[in-house]
């Protein structure tokens, strides 16, 4: 099972007031994730961000498929 992440859009501002808090909820995927494969695309600016949560989540950085 993978998860898929394309991008992090304004479009959900007014619930999320931030950019930051859209990559937060949306990196909720990883949060029992368990050693799962995560694609994710390294061209946008939360990129990091949710690298880093999918590894606290239990995915192996060399299952993080970075694409552009």
């Amino acid at each position: 099972m993978s998860a898929v992440i394309t991008t992090i859009a304004p479009v959900h501002l007014e619930f999320f007031g931030s950019l930051a808090k859209i990559a937060d909820a949306k990196a909720e995927i990883f949060s029992a994730w368990n050693r799962r494969r995560a694609v994710l695309n390294r061209d946008i600016a939360q990129f990091a961000l949710l690298k880093r949560r999918g590894e606290a989540g239990g995915c192996d950085a060399h299952r993080i498929i970075r694409r552009a």
